[in-house]
């Protein structure tokens, strides 16, 4: 009931419409030019490929099929860590946290903001599906230079659109939520090639993670 104090109402994402650019056409149709605070433009589940689901949740949230909002040995791990280095409350956090965190929390890192993260990211996955959360996630996170979303991120950083993504290119926004300036392409440009790297390998071992989940069910039926 503490923490829960002031908490903004889950149900205000049912409404959600966040700022996107507007364009400029002439008689012809043609853009002449774009206008905004936030450069983003919105896409649906299936505007985003495959490839880049995979990429962002194989480095942001591996479990985010299975949690429910809290991967709770990852927020005890960071607990843990907090208190040995002596430090504010840190990591741990879910596609799910981060999604309440970037709508309706202050970025401070304190252990009282990290409780209503969590109480937040609980709410969210009781109302709103696997589909629905991520979809809000991958058009509202900020991937730097002003750009937020992936499909403004694709084409502010490779002139494509999101479904058109490459896995490389893939990889190099999955790697940017962490640190959007620090693994920018275009700041940093060997950061982000190592950042990209570190995503391809996620994504393997998470690929080889689901092997071994569907053998061990494989198993446990043949011995039913």
């Amino acid at each position: 009931m503490v923490y829960s104090t002031d908490l903004p109402q889950v149900t205000e994402l049912e409404q959600f419409r966040p700022s996107t650019i507007t364009q400029l056409y002439d008689d012809q149709q043609r853009v002449v030019g774009q206008f905004a605070l936030q450069r983003r433009v919105i896409d649906t589940y299936n505007d985003f490929p495959k490839v880049l689901r995979d990429a962002l949740i194989s480095t942001e949230d591996k479990e985010f099929e299975q949690h429910w909002g809290v991967d709770v040995w990852r927020v005890f791990g960071a607990a843990w860590r907090d208190i040995l280095l002596d430090s504010r409350a840190q990591g741990a956090s879910t596609l799910t946290m981060q999604l309440s965190r970037n709508l309706f929390l202050s970025p401070d890192r304190n252990f009282r903001r990290k409780m209503q993260e969590v109480m937040l990211a609980i709410q969210i996955e009781r109302r709103f599906t696997k589909p629905q959360i991520f979809t809000l996630y991958a058009n509202q996170i900020y991937l730097g230079h002003g750009v937020y979303g992936f499909e403004a991120g694709a084409n502010f950083y490779f002139s494509k659109k999101a479904k058109d993504l490459t896995l490389e290119e893939a990889a190099v926004l999955a790697g940017l939520p962490k640190a959007p300036n620090a693994y920018s392409p275009i700041n940093n440009p060997e950061r982000a090639l190592r950042r990209r790297n570190l995503v391809i390998n996620n994504m393997l071992g998470g690929r080889q993670d689901n092997r071994n989940r569907s053998a061990t069910r494989q198993e446990r039926t043949a011995e039913a």
